[in-house]
């Protein structure tokens, strides 16, 4: 085919698609059990979405991606006896990047099912430019560090999280595109109400969150 000037935003589109996601997954590796149980809830409903859609090879790479990454997660549960570590966070990120730009239609739902994680790393971002950091400094204001000094445990995060994202994949498969916008409210919406009940849980209890240096 004949390569044209749309192809270099789509380019352009697909990279940063791609480290996002990386970098994503890696952030938010910060607990046992998230990142992993995160990816494989993530990679499940893109093999469901692929099958309904008739793209049986992307739905069976996506089930295969899902197994290994739950055959992995009793040992990387709360306490952890397998850290992943950079490598492993970075590998599992990249893989579900391509497995949802593969064939199409299944961005919108990544974006639903990652909406949480994917906005809290954007938030920490921005506010470590405004504090005058780089984007990458490290500090300990990522919505799971900070639900944790509001008292709750690893496992309890992990759970309510997970829960989050099933609910927002299971409206992403079942429901048409118009409604998947107002699915991406509801991620807005649903990350700006754990960000002020944390704000609330801390004032009520005198705590705030440590920046780590």
């Amino acid at each position: 085919p004949v390569i044209t000037l749309l192809a270099i935003p789509a380019v352009l589109f697909t990279w940063f698609w791609m480290v996002g996601m990386m970098n994503t997954i890696n952030w938010i590796d910060g607990m046992d059990g998230l990142a992993t149980g995160i990816v494989g809830i993530t990679a499940f409903f893109i093999g469901v979405l692929s099958w309904v859609l008739g793209q049986h090879t992307i739905a069976i790479l996506a089930i295969i991606f899902t197994g290994a990454v739950i055959g992995f997660l009793p040992h990387n549960w709360n306490p952890a006896k397998i850290i992943m570590g950079d490598c492993g966070s970075q590998f599992l990120g990249l893989t579900l990047a391509v497995l949802s730009i593969m064939g199409g239609a299944k961005i919108a739902l990544a974006l639903m099912v990652l909406g949480i994680p994917i906005l809290d790393v954007a938030i920490v971002m921005i506010n470590r430019v405004r504090r005058g950091q780089r984007p990458w400094h490290y500090d300990t204001t990522h919505l799971h560090q900070r639900l944790k000094a509001t008292g709750w445990s690893v496992r309890q995060i992990c759970y309510v999280i997970y829960g989050l994202m099933i609910f927002f994949g299971v409206f992403a498969v079942f429901f048409s595109h118009a409604l998947k916008l107002v699915g991406l409210g509801l991620v807005a919406l649903a990350m700006v109400g754990l960000i002020f009940w944390i704000d609330y849980s801390q004032r009520q209890g005198g705590g705030s969150v440590r920046l780590g240096g």
